[in-house]
């Protein structure tokens, strides 16, 4: 006789915890590799990350987008510098095909010394070290003032990183600039906002029409309508 069949296995899925708006929201509060920085009214800085600026604003994404295209055109001119210093140097070589010796046209060619540990440490960026130009802003659009990028150390990890320094007007005040970096985060705004003129003044700079016309809603008491 063959022994009674095993009954099945029970097998448990477990539940998925539902992703929630608010941890983008806390990135935010703590940015952790946070690329970009606000500086306002030339005090207040706010640590933000392109990603989540770029696809939520045209504005942030016009913005970053001519940051790279600078960018790649100043690598393409430090390489066209290289290349030419290496041509230059080249130049200077002769090739002696009788004695099958390479001489020196110019004696003035030296062999730099073995770097140190003094050099190597004065090769390494400094703490607010600006490694691109500031673009003045203020043509391009209202709130805006420069930006270019330096070394800064983030607030979270402590580690020195470049990042884009975006220095606004100084109309532009740090709160309510901030309660719209929260909504480019996360989506939602709180319909207890305080300062609802400012803040739709700035969701108006930075083209967040979708925040403009929430703020509206509020002002206007129907804040049902934000729901939908």
């Amino acid at each position: 006789f063959l022994p009674p069949k095993a009954p099945p296995p029970v097998i448990k899925i477990p539940e998925c915890p539902v992703p929630s708006v608010n941890e983008a929201g806390y990135l935010l509060d703590s940015p952790l590799c946070a690329d970009v920085m606000f500086v306002l009214q030339e005090q207040d800085c706010i640590f933000a990350h392109k990603i989540y600026l770029a696809t939520s604003s045209s504005k942030f994404y016009d913005l970053f987008l001519m940051e790279c295209e600078e960018s790649s055109d100043l690598d393409e001119t430090q390489c066209n510098k290289e290349n030419t210093s290496k041509d230059v140097l080249t130049s200077h070589l002769e090739t002696n095909y009788d004695s099958d010796e390479i001489s020196l046209k110019s004696v003035d060619v030296k062999i730099p010394a073995p770097e140190t540990t003094d050099s190597l440490n004065m090769l390494k960026p400094e703490f607010g070290e600006t490694i691109s130009a500031a673009r003045s802003l203020s043509s391009w659009g209202k709130g805006f003032v420069s930006v270019h990028k330096e070394m800064q150390v983030n607030p979270v990890s402590n580690r020195m990183c470049p990042v884009t320094v975006v220095k606004m007007d100084s109309s532009v005040q740090a709160g309510p600039f901030k309660t719209v970096l929260q909504f480019l985060y996360t989506g939602q705004l709180d319909e207890n906002e305080k300062d609802l003129t400012r803040l739709a003044q700035i969701a108006e700079i930075l083209e967040v029409f979708d925040l403009r016309m929430m703020v509206e809603n509020i002002m206007n008491k129907e804040a049902f309508m934000n729901q939908e």
